[in-house]
């Protein structure tokens, strides 16, 4: 029986603000222990522990005036982001604390796994690629294992596309090495465990990391939305669904033969489910559709005035359209002040 592959989130930074005139004060259910030194673009860097558990650093008061005033940053640890209710817990500590929400500074997402969907062993998977048996689908600019102790190229036991500057990087490497090597993480182990993976056999981590989380996920079918930025994406079904686009626009390939395309070359099945009708929109291109999806819009709303009184039927089909254009573009509050909901 196959093993199904146990998606998580493995890092999570978010940029929150400062209660109203800086003043912040934690919750009685948290403890703070200051740090004997700054940072390059913030003066204070915080430790927050709740039950005797450290659970996150914050960094605050910002050196630069670029940066604003009330911007803290809070990195939480990474026993906690393996907690069934991450969501709960993150939101929680905001609202106690008297915090908004801003944005995802970082998020990576990760599958660990023994085996692909095909029965292939990752590292025989990078032994071919490093032979040119396979093609990545997307650039191909490969980075460094991020652990020194290994040598990609004899041992095959990572392979990462992107560099730490990267708005997105994949990386696939040897789980049970890096944690024997660098530091075993028991809540990692105790995850394996409950899904039933040999202990006795390595464990793989495909790892997307996402600095840029201004993405929206849409499902071309049903019109369908989900914003990257946003911390619904800390509950599970949003987290394995944007892990399953980011893995599959970022870690897919093909099988190498003498066609000129890649788009025509067969694909290489590492995984057992598609994420094909899901299409992810790019920060850079939201802010250009914005401005055509409310024109569109307005064009929607002078067509139905213009056939008010004309054609009961067509003025429905197109209130019915307006409104869910409206909500898959995420302009509610907009529409609302301009009088079209």
């Amino acid at each position: 029986m196959e093993l199904k592959p146990i998606v998580s989130i493995d890092w999570l930074q978010l940029n929150v603000a400062a209660p109203k005139n800086l003043d912040l004060k934690f919750h009685l259910f948290y403890k703070v222990k200051k740090l004997p030194y700054s940072t390059r673009h913030f003066k204070i860097v915080e430790e927050i522990f709740r039950d005797n558990m450290r659970i996150a650093t914050i960094t605050r008061v910002p050196l630069s005036k670029v940066i604003d005033a009330d911007t803290i940053l809070i990195k939480f640890d990474n026993w906690l982001l393996y907690s069934v209710n991450l969501f709960d817990y993150v939101t929680e500590f905001l609202t106690l604390n008297s915090l908004t929400f801003r944005s995802i500074s970082r998020i990576d997402f990760c599958a660990d796994f023994q085996k692909f969907h095909n029965g292939m062993v990752p590292s025989t998977m990078i032994k071919n690629y490093m032979a040119g048996k396979y093609l990545r689908l997307g650039r191909t600019t490969i980075g460094n294992t991020h652990f020194k102790q290994i040598e990609l190229d004899l041992l095959h036991n990572g392979l990462k596309f992107g560099s730490n500057l990267s708005d997105v990087s994949s990386y696939l490497y040897n789980k049970t090495l890096q944690m024997t090597l660098i530091e075993w993480k028991p809540w990692i182990a105790e995850k394996w465990l409950q899904a039933g993976f040999n202990m006795n056999v390595d464990t793989w981590r495909l790892e997307i990391s996402i600095k840029d989380c201004n993405k929206i996920i849409a499902n071309t079918e049903t019109g369908e939305a989900q914003v990257l930025n946003d911390l619904t994406v800390l509950q599970d079904k949003y987290t394995k669904l944007i892990y399953g686009c980011m893995r599959d626009k970022h870690f897919s390939f093909v099988i190498k033969d003498n066609q000129a395309k890649k788009s025509r070359m067969q694909k290489l099945p590492l995984y057992s489910n598609s994420f094909s009708k899901y299409t992810i929109v790019e920060g850079s291109k939201m802010i250009a559709a914005k401005r055509a999806d409310k024109i569109f819009i307005k064009k929607l709303e002078d067509v139905n005035n213009d056939m008010r009184g004309k054609d009961f039927n067509f003025n429905i089909d197109i209130i019915g359209l307006k409104e869910k254009f409206i909500s898959i573009c995420g302009l509610e509050n907009w529409a609302r002040y301009k009088g079209l909901l």
